[in-house]
């Protein structure tokens, strides 16, 4: 789960090319007879020797009529199996004449998880709220309480597959929701569990503490990028972390502070004011944007008391104005300008 939007130099991309793995029928057996596999990969069956095979999909040696039911019956027949993207975790396979001979086998098939990109963000007051990446692994945890009045909105979209979020809430009230976006439907979280969301949907995850107090934290698969990215951030106290597409705003005040760090190397447009420091960065004058350059290891800002920090996240100069308030040009700002901004968050490109 990428944290608002990955900081990079330069746009990079990486093609995966498809395995390709023979099976070979042999006289009574199947070599190897476990095939482990992604989506994507090519299995090769091809005939070895003995009498004639087939290469069919079933267990108990029977067809399930689903994935594959052909011949080999001689040198040089061979039959294709490209593994999709929707196959289960297991698809057992036989050969007709010689399964009660134990002519058996199983494609195993590890399924990807996908990303969960976050493209909306409204954190307030939060004690604390810590974002933790460690290996493969995103935790987002939030603490609420009455006496802060606590809320946040974390909206994802989920990319490429389907993703495996735990998640963990500890409440008196059903105050923590997740909201399908498509479906227009929420559904209470509490206790500890694992929620799938599918692939290209977007979600949200939200609460406020202003039936009492919570305890919420969610973990997921990640795949980091290149360049520099959050590893790290906490904030505590009076303060907010909020964010729409590629602009971020961290802000504390009164008792508030907090930290960000960061991991690679890149550059990032930013702008600051108040009491924030880095031992490692040189950040622009206050009030004032700059572009900070980020040498490769790991760097921290630190927040304390009154202090806001802008970001723009995405490539090139971060371009862009203020926070988006009004955004259907009502002259109110209310919840209708945040479901005109769900209703266009995603991708804008055809």
């Amino acid at each position: 789960m990428k944290l608002l939007t990955t900081l990079t130099i330069s746009a990079l991309s990486a093609t995966t090319l498809a395995d390709t793995l023979v099976v070979t029928a042999n006289s009574s057996s199947w070599s190897p007879d476990v095939a482990n596999v992604v989506p994507g990969d090519v299995i090769r069956f091809e005939y070895g020797s003995g009498y004639p095979h087939t290469i069919t999909s079933g267990t108990s040696c029977m067809p399930d009529g689903v994935w594959f039911n052909e011949p080999l019956t001689t040198t040089g027949d061979y039959y294709e199996f490209t593994v999709p993207d929707d196959a289960t975790t297991e698809i057992p396979f036989y050969c007709s004449p010689h399964c009660n001979a134990g002519m058996t086998g199983v494609i195993m098939i590890d399924i990807p998880q996908g990303q969960l990109d976050i493209g909306l963000v409204d954190i307030v007051n939060a004690e604390p709220m810590m974002f933790s990446r460690v290996a493969s692994t995103e935790t987002i945890s939030i603490t609420g309480t009455l006496d802060a009045q606590t809320s946040f909105f974390i909206g994802v979209q989920v990319e490429d597959f389907d993703v495996d979020v735990t998640y963990s809430v500890s409440s008196k009230y059903d105050n923590v929701l997740l909201l399908d976006v498509a479906a227009g439907t929420d559904a209470p979280l509490n206790g500890s569990g694992v929620v799938t969301l599918s692939a290209g949907q977007k979600y949200v995850f939200a609460g406020d503490a202003i039936g009492g107090d919570f305890d919420f934290e969610m973990s997921s698969h990640s795949e980091v990028d290149a360049g520099a990215s959050f590893s790290a951030m906490n904030i505590a106290g009076h303060g907010s972390v909020v964010a729409t597409g590629d602009q971020f705003v961290f802000r504390t005040s009164g008792a508030g502070s907090g930290s960000m760090t960061f991991e690679g190397e890149g550059e990032i447009q930013m702008s600051v004011v108040g009491e924030v420091s880095s031992a490692t960065l040189t950040l622009p004058p206050l009030g004032e944007e700059g572009i900070v350059t980020v040498p490769a290891g790991s760097h921290d800002i630190n927040f304390q008391d009154v202090a806001i920090m802008t970001m723009y996240m995405g490539e090139g100069d971060g371009g862009g104005g203020g926070m988006p308030e009004d955004v259907n040009g009502d002259c109110v700002v209310d919840v209708s300008d945040l479901l005109q901004i769900i209703g266009a968050w995603g991708s804008s490109c055809p």
